[in-house]
């Protein structure tokens, strides 16, 4: 998904209208072959993407209530030919800043912070703190270097690092531009968030999550990954078929820490949604956008993408994938149609779960999919 933002984001608007164009000659598609009703076009489709791509993974698709689609497809460990299983436990990666997103904003809502504080009020030590909004850290428009970029960390993802090592890779980096001035993705917010987090309730970061958010799921397969428990975790990631070693929880935190199954990713959306974590207002500010991502197409709100445009079928959509080494995972939704998406794959960087995604909701909404829905 980024790299979609990229590419568009560096394309003024009359080079998009330009493409458009284009698109609506030669690059557009319905899904007109396929027969019968939802169910058995998405089941139909997915049978005939899983061959045709070699496809490893697990998908699953809510419409009104109704599963679509629940399917596991390949192998989740290729050295022990174990398969990809329904209950399959899958690091989702950034799909993590989304319940980062919601603590920050319970929080607020009872009062123990706000968003417009400042770093400052939590991390008076940090170069620029007194700049930065907790806005800002939510919107990825801090202007804060990225440490999972920085080279000393690069060099080695694999073994532990300490609280004050991370700290340190990228506090005194300069700010990549004005807090607040644009967007620009980054990990390093939602690690401070994390610690923010931790600071204010009292409670180390994976308790928190346990005790307001997973449980009140019931969330009962889904936890914070650590050195002790990352042996539950049985799929390996692959890059151009070659086994790949992965990101050390230290690392991930609050940025991407969180392992979970389809199934309690559908128990997540529904708590959302229902206002039973978070109210109807904190929930709104969440999944609004309020920061551009491409004008007219998409932006960010707390810790989830949001559009309502033609990227996203001019339909309301908030999503959020995750990215580790090999392994790919997508959380959409489309709040006013009830249909709630679910994809993980452990296919490496040469897929993503963005098209896979577009295409699932095209045949459900019943809308021409475009080349754009297509770029990855």
């Amino acid at each position: 998904m980024k790299k979609v933002f990229k590419i568009l984001g560096i394309t003024c608007l009359s080079a998009i209208v330009l493409l458009l164009s284009v698109a609506f000659v030669f690059g557009s598609t319905k899904h007109s072959n396929l027969i019968g009703n939802d169910e058995g076009k998405v089941k139909e489709y997915m049978e005939q993407f899983s061959k045709e791509e070699k496809f490893d993974g697990s998908v699953l698709v809510l419409h009104k209530g109704k599963v679509l689609l629940d399917q596991s497809y390949g192998l989740a460990d290729k050295e022990n030919k174990l398969p990809f299983q329904n209950d399959t436990l899958f690091p989702v990666g950034s799909i993590t800043k989304s319940m980062t997103a919601v603590a920050i904003l319970q929080l607020e809502e009872q009062g123990k912070l706000s968003i417009s504080d400042l770093l400052s009020d939590y991390m008076p030590e940090l170069p620029n703190a007194n700049k930065i909004t907790l806005h800002q850290l939510l919107n990825h428009s801090s202007g804060l270097a990225d440490f999972l970029e920085v080279d000393e960390i690069q060099e080695d993802y694999t073994k532990a690092y300490s609280e004050k090592e991370i700290i340190n890779s990228f506090k005194n980096k300069p700010l990549t531009s004005n807090p607040g001035e644009k967007y620009a993705y980054i990990n390093s917010g939602y690690y401070l968030l994390g610690k923010i987090i931790e600071q204010v309730s009292g409670e180390a970061y994976s308790t928190y999550l346990q005790n307001h958010i997973f449980k009140s799921a019931g969330m009962n397969d889904t936890f914070v990954m650590n050195e002790g428990n990352v042996g539950k975790i049985q799929v390996k990631g692959y890059e151009n078929g070659e086994l790949i070693k992965n990101l050390h929880p230290s690392l991930l935190f609050a940025c991407g820490d969180v392992v979970s199954t389809k199934t309690d990713l559908v128990k997540y959306i529904s708590v959302i949604e229902k206002d039973r974590v978070l109210s109807e207002k904190q929930k709104s500010k969440m999944v609004t956008s309020n920061i551009d991502i491409v004008p007219y197409l998409a932006g960010y709100g707390y810790g989830w993408y949001v559009a309502d445009s033609f990227l996203s079928f001019d339909e309301k959509e908030f999503w959020h994938g995750g990215s580790m080494p090999g392994l790919r995972s997508g959380l959409i939704r489309y709040p006013e149609k009830d249909l709630t998406i679910i994809i993980f794959s452990n296919k490496g960087s040469e897929w993503n779960y963005v098209e896979l995604g577009n295409e699932l909701a095209s045949i459900i909404l019943d809308k021409r999919m475009w080349f754009i829905h297509r770029l990855q």
